[in-house]
């Protein structure tokens, strides 16, 4: 691509040695401001290379939010935010470059598609900014975004790696779960519809997995704000790991 910064010391000598030193020093926040620095000295190059809307621009800026995310220099929240803002970036260009004019979904947690950021009457969710949220900021694209949250009745949820395990914490009375009919094992609520003749903002409980730390508990919430359906399971169940014969 003929890049000058690539065939330069501050590539041989800087970025590489300093990106493998930071990979083990995660925690040294001048460490991590120097990697960050020459991450986007070679992103400004390869830019001017190729078009603005090459995957090697948005690789590089990827990079560049992945160092910000585990370092520890900036506020949980703030990392955080950061990573869903960079999601939200991916996401338009694949909807505007990768993918234009077709109809894609999108599969991911709960807390990273929700919207409506800012509005829960919880105030520990209110510093995050979701994926979603950034996403639907551009009125043109929510308009043609439909974002679906997933709830479980009871069941069990984890991962694999690392491996993780927990019970559906037990849910209020007067929660969403509740409100389905006890026949259903499956259900779908359009809150798009709901909303579309009721404009009051109605806060309810629901088990929409946005909160990090206490993931499937019940919360209140504008709920059908931040989701525009649900699509219920009676009984969730976790990942199993498969071994090949």
């Amino acid at each position: 691509m003929g890049i000058p910064f690539l065939s330069s010391p501050a590539y041989t000598d800087g970025l590489l040695p300093t990106l493998e030193q930071w990979l083990k020093e995660k925690k040294d926040t001048g460490l991590a401001a120097r990697t960050i620095h020459l991450l986007r000295e070679l992103r400004d190059q390869v830019a001017v290379h190729l078009e603005k809307d090459d995957f090697w621009v948005y690789y590089l800026d990827n990079q560049v939010a992945t160092v910000k995310e585990l370092s520890s220099g900036l506020s949980y929240w703030d990392r955080a935010n950061y990573r869903d803002r960079q999601m939200a970036a991916n996401l338009r260009w694949l909807l505007d470059v990768r993918y234009k004019d077709e109809k894609i979904i999108v599969w991911a947690a709960n807390a990273h598609i929700s919207k409506y950021a800012g509005h829960y009457p919880n105030d520990i969710l209110n510093p995050m900014t979701s994926m979603g949220t950034y996403f639907c900021r551009d009125t043109a694209w929510k308009k043609k975004t439909y974002i679906l949250g997933f709830t479980a009745h009871h069941g069990k949820a984890g991962r694999l790696y690392p491996p993780t395990f927990l019970e559906i914490p037990k849910l209020e009375k007067n929660s969403y779960e509740n409100w389905v009919n006890p026949g259903y094992n499956y259900a779908f609520t359009d809150f798009r519809k709901y909303n579309l003749n009721n404009k009051n903002e109605e806060v309810f409980f629901l088990s929409g997995a946005i909160r990090t730390t206490q993931v499937h508990k019940s919360d209140k919430a504008v709920w059908n704000k931040v989701f525009d359906g649900i699509f219920f399971i009676r009984e969730m169940y976790r990942c199993k790991e498969m071994k090949a014969d």
